[in-house]
């Protein structure tokens, strides 16, 4: 019976990852790269934004059965 494995190495260095293809491609194995795109700068800045406001009690709280008031429903 054939069985598929994957591996995911996460945060190679550039001189890493040039090592792992070479040991990769010397086992004549198949393999992908996938790079992955951090998040956009600015939305973090916002999101950490965000957080430290709901910590220091910047936020309003709507209570459930007023949900609808809010929303013009």
């Amino acid at each position: 019976m054939n069985v598929s494995s994957s591996i995911i190495i996460q945060k190679l260095s550039e001189d890493k990852l040039e090592s792992v293809k070479a040991f990769l491609t010397s086992l004549k194995l198949k393999f992908e790269i996938i790079e992955e795109q951090p998040y956009d700068e600015d939305f973090v800045k916002m999101i950490q934004k965000e957080d430290e406001d709901i910590q220091k009690g910047n936020f309003t709280r709507v209570k459930k059965e007023d949900l609808g008031q809010l929303l013009g429903l």
